[in-house]
């Protein structure tokens, strides 16, 4: 399984990204600053794959925009 690491500070944007990866098939693990996104990669191997990116970036923004404002 491909590990990804999002890093997004804004947490329900983050939320929805890690889902939608995690549904498509990744191992997510998903970080809301630079610190904990270099200790998750320097704790665990993280490939930073961009397959199947576009699609899945489509879907964050279906999801995002659905979100109460």
């Amino acid at each position: 399984m491909t590990r990804l690491l999002a890093v997004e500070d804004e947490k329900a944007l983050n939320g929805i990204t890690c889902d939608t990866l995690r549904d498509a098939g990744y191992d997510v693990t998903g970080c809301l600053n630079d610190n904990r996104a270099f200790d998750a990669v320097t704790g665990r191997r993280t490939a930073p794959t961009v397959e199947r990116l576009v699609g899945l970036i489509d879907d964050v923004r279906r999801k995002a925009r659905a979100l109460p404002r």
